[in-house]
């Protein structure tokens, strides 16, 4: 059938916040960032029984989120789609592409670079990323999990998340990324969950 979702969300970004986690000596010395807490929330619809089997899944949602605690005082818009199918019953495998669409103020507060900054950094100085709203980012995750109880429905599961994300426009031409970053990261994950 088809599933509606709705709820709440809160996002803690540690971006830049301790200056022993920034491995860049240029990115260092333009300053460590506040930790920011974007709350909102997110709509979304999804539909079983699509192309695999009666069971796989394809959704589709939109998350929405501000930052509250006063570090880039801006939105950041998350719209992704998710497609998941059973490969027997105890395990699966997944795969979803998302964007991020941010504000102008997270532009100007994360990828642009003052000329106070530009001097005690050595990197050039930039605001084109905090001129206006934007896509940040787009990304490609791939997901697969095994039940250890032999069932997916119920009990404990462990799942591995790989994924790749790749830096766009503005904020890719930002001496951050282009001179002393890359605009191609890769992400992994693993994780154990429980479901009821």
């Amino acid at each position: 059938g088809v599933d509606f979702e709705f709820g709440p969300m809160v996002n803690v970004r540690l971006d830049r916040t301790s200056r022993k986690a920034i491995r860049d000596d240029a990115v260092r010395l333009l300053g460590k960032r506040d930790v920011a807490v974007e709350v909102g929330g997110f709509v979304g619809i999804g539909k079983t029984g699509v192309l695999t089997s009666p069971y796989d899944n394809l959704s589709a949602r939109v998350a929405v989120a501000k930052d509250v605690a006063g570090a880039h005082e801006s939105w950041v818009v998350t719209p992704t789609i998710e497609y998941f199918t059973p490969l027997s019953k105890s395990a699966f495998v997944g795969t979803s592409i998302s964007a991020e669409y941010v504000g102008k103020k997270y532009g100007a507060y994360y990828f642009d670079i003052d000329p106070a900054e530009s001097a005690a950094s050595g990197l050039a100085a930039y605001d084109r990323a905090g001129r206006g709203s934007g896509l940040r980012r787009l990304n490609v995750n791939l997901s697969a999990g095994k039940s250890l109880s032999g069932d997916l429905r119920h009990g404990w599961t462990v799942f591995g998340v790989v994924g790749y994300n790749r830096l766009l426009g503005k904020y890719a031409d930002s001496p951050i990324v282009s001179d002393v970053g890359s605009k191609n990261q890769f992400v992994g994950a693993l994780g154990i969950g429980y479901t009821f």
